[in-house]
């Protein structure tokens, strides 16, 4: 008799379809649950939409709500969007791995490349040499030098633009200003908490924190944008073209072609949703381009800050926002990836031809 093996998530499917399916299941099912009496302080049933926008940014760890978490929802609404943040933090394949690995002992080749491709798992060997930086990773030194750089810049930024609103930075000592300019600079491209007012801030920091936003943290954790990673590879990649070199080489590293492309593709289309989400929200609200672009952004990254108008958002904005919060959270190249019908390797080459460009 055959023993028959185990069934292991993901089999036959490509790694980036189960990721996107896993996170649009997950977002499904709070969706249900919230959008249920049992999960309202009052008794009665949330708008769909409610439950949707929450679900989703609950699964997807970003932190924009339509509604006052802590009077709106029951205790058992609370639990929910924990577990929701939860299940989103470790990664739906993560723990699908976990319970598989529980109850059957095993797992796949495909299950491991699919919780791999989700969790963008870093070899641990930089930890064993981080006494020692000229042995580290290319990915590890783009990650921590371009990091600490953007603190710097945010920080300084910070405090030329806030250093005397009355509304921010204004009422606090030098100290309390450097520490209110530094924890502004972390924020947009991790956590997502504020010590000052976002409303009150000048259009300027706004942008500065729009871009902080929009380029991240570390591709190995579950904060937003494009990755200071895509950022930094995008930054060589010019610098190479500038200098007129054929390869991009970073630290006696080559860099890939196919790393180029994708950090390529990641930057454009990241360019392309803010730009179209942003078109589209204006058209929906009577907010400003510095509002709704900053709004835009941050549902994008995943991030959460808000200047207040994402309750005033119409429906149809909900929506939106929603979406973008799904697509940055599982990336949109793997949501590309997810949608295409299939791979295929051509196995011919066509003539190449050169063009003007610029």
């Amino acid at each position: 008799m055959t023993r028959r093996r185990p069934a292991v998530p993901g089999r036959g499917r490509h790694p980036t379809v189960v990721i996107a399916a896993g996170f649009g299941s997950a977002v499904l099912i709070g969706t249900l649950l919230l959008g249920t009496p049992l999960a309202t302080a009052e008794g009665d049933s949330s708008h769909w939409l409610t439950a949707l926008f929450t679900a989703t940014s609950a699964v997807c760890v970003t932190g924009l709500v339509v509604v006052d978490t802590g009077t709106h929802w029951s205790v058992f609404g609370e639990v929910v969007i924990v577990l929701l943040i939860q299940a989103g933090g470790l990664g739906i394949m993560t723990l699908a791995t976990l319970i598989m690995v529980i109850v059957a002992h095993r797992i796949g080749l495909r299950a491991r490349l699919s919780a791999q491709l989700e969790t963008k798992s870093v070899v641990a060997a930089d930890l064993r040499t981080w006494r020692y930086p000229w042995r580290w990773s290319v990915l590890t030194r783009i990650t921590v030098g371009l990091s600490a750089l953007l603190l710097g810049v945010g920080t300084l930024a910070f405090l030329m633009t806030e250093w005397r609103n009355p509304g921010t930075m204004g009422p606090l000592d030098d100290s309390g200003k450097l520490l209110a300019a530094f924890f502004a600079a972390v924020m947009p491209r991790s956590g997502g908490f504020n010590t000052l007012d976002i409303s009150q801030m000048y259009p300027s920091s706004w942008l500065v924190t729009d871009v902080l936003m929009f380029i991240g943290g570390g591709s190995a954790g579950t904060a937003g944008g494009i990755k200071v990673t895509t950022f930094g590879f995008l930054l060589f990649i010019i610098w190479s073209e500038l200098r007129g070199e054929h390869q991009v080489n970073i630290g006696h590293r080559r860099l890939p072609s196919a790393t180029q492309r994708q950090a390529l593709s990641i930057g454009l289309l990241g360019i392309i949703l803010v730009t179209l989400s942003t078109w589209l929200l204006l058209i929906m609200t009577p907010h400003g381009l510095d509002q709704v672009l900053f709004e835009v952004i941050s549902a994008f990254a995943t991030n959460g800050l808000s200047t207040g108008i994402t309750a005033d958002t119409s429906l149809a904005g909900h929506v939106l926002l929603s979406v973008l919060m799904y697509i940055g959270r599982i990336g949109p190249l793997t949501l590309g990836s997810a949608l295409a019908l299939k791979q295929r390797t051509r196995r011919y080459e066509l003539p190449e031809e050169q063009v003007i460009l610029g």
